[in-house]
């Protein structure tokens, strides 16, 4: 059994290609992941598997690649499409995983999933999304809001994880 967690930042938008822009990136590794027979499953199923695997426990497919995918610092971008001011319109994480499964069917990765790692504390998400480091001043500070979570929790394709309080961000008080 192999397993591969893989990580994105939906506000890592700094061009058009898929090593400068994880929009880019993303729909592509779900098509490689699919082609290479790899199985996307949740992350908390992928720590499941792996205890169990790890106890001597039969699992599934001792052959399978598993790939759980996670997204990292809760921009509303993993949820919601945007437009940058220099990049142009970007598709959310969310929406290119429901156009896969659109593409695809259901039956092809019925596990498909991921978790989206937030900023636990508000103060702190503030901060950051004031913060010019972060790259979004255009934008309110709504984009690193939790607006979103309870709505894309509720779709059984996006997890809510904690990633941390405060990110330990320099712009954190």
């Amino acid at each position: 059994m192999k397993g591969i967690v893989l990580s994105y930042h939906s506000h890592n938008v700094s061009g058009g290609e898929y090593h400068n822009d994880d929009h880019v990136a993303f729909p592509q590794d779900l098509e490689l992941i699919n082609g290479a027979g790899a199985e996307i499953v949740s992350l908390m199923s992928m720590v499941e598997k792996l205890r169990q695997y790890k106890s001597g426990a039969q699992v599934d497919n001792d052959d399978q690649t598993y790939v759980a995918l996670t997204f990292d610092d809760g921009p509303v971008f993993d949820y919601e499409d945007f437009v940058h001011p220099v990049h142009g319109y970007q598709r959310s994480f969310y929406n290119q995983m429901f156009q896969f499964r659109e593409k695809w069917g259901s039956g092809v990765q019925p596990g498909l999933s991921a978790t989206s790692f937030v900023i636990a504390s508000p103060s702190a998400r503030q901060a950051m999304a004031r913060s010019p480091e972060c790259g979004y001043t255009f934008l309110d500070d709504d984009w690193l809001g939790d607006r979103w979570w309870r709505r894309a929790a509720r779709t059984g394709m996006l997890s809510i994880g904690n990633h941390s309080w405060d990110h330990v961000h320099p712009e954190v008080p």
